[in-house]
This record gives C-alpha cells, structure tokens and sequence, in this order.
C-alpha cells in the first residue's frame, strides 16, 4: 500500500521555508487539508494534489511517498 509521508511532506516544506499558506495554494489544496496531511490525520490525497504538493515543494511525488506492507 502507498501511502503519503507526513513527517517527509512537513520536514520537506520546513526544509525550504515555504508556508502551509503557500504550499496549499500551489498545490490547489486548502491549507486545513495541508495541515491534515502533515500531521497524519489524512494521508492518501488524490494524484492531482499530491502532484501539486510535490511541485510547490519542487521534489518529485515519490520523495513524498512511502510503501507500507500489507497486514
């Protein structure tokens, strides 16, 4: 199962100081379901969001990934 890395996504934007504000406008997301995502609460955001989220952050969707095994 692929699911999003919250603490990837979270320590990514700190890592180039961009805002929450900033990273869910570009990527065509509200900034609740950002924050939603990055602390875990939510995470399997559609490809087009993730996508959009990967572009603001400038790295590739799989940098933002992470494959857990099925149970």
């Amino acid at each position: 199962m692929v699911r999003l890395d919250s603490q990837k996504l979270k320590q990514t934007r700190i890592d180039r100081n961009l805002t929450v504000e900033f990273v869910a406008e570009q990527g065509n997301t509200t900034e609740r379901y950002l924050r939603d995502l990055e602390s875990g609460r939510k995470f399997n955001p559609s490809a087009a969001i993730l996508f959009g989220i990967a572009q603001s952050l400038s790295v590739p969707m799989e940098d933002l990934i992470t494959q857990e095994e099925d149970h």
